[in-house]
């Protein structure tokens, strides 16, 4: 409560009470009415002595006068002897062992204005725990690094405080730019943190049923926090040399990950082994942004397989509410869909091959994350694109040359980081006389296809198989041996700055 700021005159001398030559020279009447300060209008600052202490703790504090006149001076000491075998310096510093004190203990002390010579009755009353149950904070100023979301710290007490409470918010709300909130578990959260490091300066207080209500046991705090954003990828891949299909995989949320950015990729079609037909098409591509995760939770993951070399169509990619197709053999790229996930919903195919000559075009690479429906590239050149490569069909008339595979995208976004030939979905080339086309490349962070070999390696050579990640399979030229379509990717990025289709898509 705030003192009384009009002073009233001394009764009988009239002399003001601020005056030092008076009787009662600086005794002002405090607003609660229960006692008088120092001289000046100065008061013992009671905030160093605690309120509440247990037995088995102890006293080390300074006591210090506040508000006096500029040129008083203090001295500190006992009134009536030496008490609870505590110490107490003419400066001021008290110190001791609290174990020989009583439940209720009160400080006599003389505190003497050396500059007028006066000296003032000072009695403090302190409540002692001897079962020692008053709560205590125990968290140290120790400096905290790599606080993630959801932004919370954590402090300890001893003998179990049923409330908490931030006593002095300090720099909190300024420094976080917003007043975070403590329960009474004593954790500590804040909201929509910038990533950074503050030095922050409060007062927490603890209580449990053993005090009374409103009544905190206090600490004060200056402690450096570090708040951070967690940073990382994880890649699933399908498998070659299998008919079409998945393989599934479980994904765990990390400690401080809330939101995650997800690709997939199907997995590329394999080539047929007919006569004169196409090259698989590469396959489906789909993302989606900020989609809500909780950390610790399992997410079922879906890997497409690539195609078998005779047709089949390559397996599909998945994350909960999307799909990316696998691709086929003679239409479309492979499809995607994507439901409620955060970025819209919708279906869509990929680009196709562009057919120079009936059934000698690989098919188109899958769409990444566009709408295709328009014939892709087919040249032999080095095209490549965010929907991949179409096939190449155009070199030669002759049903017995095989046709390339449509070009997959990649794992690794769609600006084509482009550090090797493979960084993009590159086209795949036609075969010769007697040979299986390539297959298609795979696009950015994936690996290029395979060349086809001469129809007298039989069936199922494996060597047109497409690229990771989604390249078609080559298509025969002789009806010996379609390729294999390269394996689907499914790849989660976590992190601040990091986006589909081209924000630090890569490792970090």
């Amino acid at each position: 409560m705030g003192r009384f700021i009009g002073l009233s005159k001394n009764k009988g001398s009239g002399h003001q009470l601020e005056d030092p030559n008076t009787l009662n020279s600086g005794l002002v009447l405090t607003s609660n009415g229960t006692g008088f300060v120092l001289a000046g209008g100065a008061s013992l600052d009671r905030d160093p002595l605690p309120d509440f202490i247990n037995a088995n703790e102890t006293l080390n504090t300074t006591l210090s006068v506040t508000g006096a006149f500029g040129d008083s001076v203090y001295t500190f000491a006992w009134r009536d002897g030496a008490q609870y075998g505590l110490s107490i310096s003419s400066s001021g510093t008290l110190t001791g062992a609290a174990s020989s004190m009583i439940a209720l203990s009160v400080l006599k002390l003389d505190i003497t204005d050396t500059k007028y010579n006066k000296v003032y009755e000072v009695d403090v009353e302190i409540n002692v725990s001897t079962t020692n149950g008053y709560p205590a904070i125990t968290s140290d100023n120790s400096s905290l690094t790599g606080i993630v979301a959801p932004y919370s710290v954590t402090f300890a007490a001893s003998n179990s405080p049923t409330e908490w409470s931030i006593t002095n918010l300090g720099n909190l709300a300024s420094a976080s730019g917003v007043t975070p909130t403590i329960a009474n578990t004593g954790v500590m959260t804040f909201a929509n943190v910038t990533p950074s490091t503050n030095t922050y300066t409060f007062t927490l207080g603890v209580r449990n049923a053993s005090m009374p209500s409103g009544v905190y046991r206090t600490k004060s705090f200056s402690k450096s926090i570090e708040f951070t954003v967690v940073s990382g990828q994880q890649q699933y891949q399908g498998a070659y040399g299998q008919n079409g299909g998945q393989c599934s995989y479980s994904w765990t949320a990390p400690a401080g990950v809330s939101k995650v950015h997800v690709m997939a990729g199907g997995a590329g079609g394999g080539g047929a082994r007919n006569w004169a037909v196409c090259g698989g098409h590469g396959g489906g591509r789909v993302w989606a942004n900020n989609i809500p995760v909780n950390p610790g939770q399992a997410y079922c993951i879906q890997v497409g397989r690539g195609g078998c070399w005779n047709s089949t169509t390559g397996g599909c990619s998945c994350w909960p509410g999307m799909n990316a197709c696998g691709g086929c053999c003679g239409c479309y790229g492979g499809c995607y869909s994507i439901g409620a996930v955060t970025d819209g919903t919708g279906t869509c195919c990929g680009t196709y091959g562009m057919i120079a000559y009936n059934n000698t075009a690989g098919g188109g690479g899958g769409a990444a994350g566009y709408c295709g429906g328009a014939p892709a590239n087919s040249q032999t050149s080095n095209y490549c694109g965010c929907g991949g490569g179409g096939g190449s069909g155009t070199s030669h008339h002759s049903s017995t040359h095989g046709t390339g595979g449509g070009g997959g995208t990649g794992a690794c976004g769609m600006c084509c980081y482009a550090t090797s030939p493979a960084s993009c979905g590159h086209c795949g080339n036609s075969g010769y006389s007697h040979q299986t086309g390539s297959g298609g490349q795979g696009g950015s962070g994936g690996t290029c296809g395979k060349p086809g070999e001469p129809w007298s390696n039989g069936n199922q050579n494996g060597h047109s198989c497409g690229g990771c990640y989604g390249g078609g399979g080559g298509g025969s030229g002789t009806g010996n041996s379609g390729g294999w379509g390269g394996p689907g990717v499914v790849r989660i990025l976590w992190g601040a700055s990091r986006c589909w289709p081209c924000c630090n898509t890569h490792n970090l």
